[in-house]
């Protein structure tokens, strides 16, 4: 069901979690399963067109559970009820502190390289339900040249971060780096 999803126009990331036991669990009722997507930042991907998708591919008598909600119409013309949910976006602040360079080889435009690095890591790693993992991130500032180490980066879900811990994201999350949230402060050359 997974690839039928995301074959749905606009649809770019899909994740599926399950209750197959006769109790809630994860937040699931017994016997059902949730479709949990990302289609842009803005939702592009129909409704319709995913609630008919996974009408026609879910198993039978299982429930599709979500918070989007809508019908889907069976072989014999009658309306059913479908659900999915569309993912989280969660915002992350990042601030590359105490960033010792090398003078002679950290270009001009260096701290905007730094940005950049992390913003491309960002849309080449966080997928829905992946951690915030730091060292990804200032690894991401080390591929400068010039930058020799970050001693210390802040990140966290609000303006001014404090904390060097990952962050956790939940299946139902997609963590976002933009690069008005992405922060360089004090570059320290090396002694020449």
């Amino acid at each position: 069901m997974r690839a039928d999803v995301l074959a749905v126009p606009g649809v770019q990331e899909v994740f599926i979690n399950e209750n197959l036991t006769d109790l809630t669990a994860n937040g699931l009722p017994p016997h059902s399963f949730e479709v949990t997507l990302y289609d842009g930042s803005t939702p592009t991907a129909s409704n319709a067109a995913i609630l008919q998708t996974i009408w026609n591919n879910k198993p039978s008598g299982v429930l599709a559970f979500g918070t989007t909600t809508g019908t889907a119409v069976d072989s014999q013309g009658a309306n059913r009820p479908v659900a999915f949910s569309r993912v989280s976006l969660i915002p992350v602040w990042l601030v590359f502190d105490q960033v010792l360079i090398d003078p002679s080889l950290f270009p001009p435009d260096g701290v905007q390289q730094i940005i950049n690095a992390a913003t491309a890591k960002a849309a080449a790693i966080q997928r829905l339900g992946t951690d915030v993992i730091a060292l990804q991130y200032r690894a991401a500032a080390l591929s400068v040249l010039g930058v020799i180490d970050v001693s210390v980066l802040f990140l966290g879900t609000s303006a001014a971060p404090t904390g060097t811990a990952n962050l956790t994201i939940s299946s139902h999350q997609k963590a976002t780096v933009d690069s008005s949230h992405v922060t360089v402060n004090n570059l320290i050359p090396t002694a020449t």
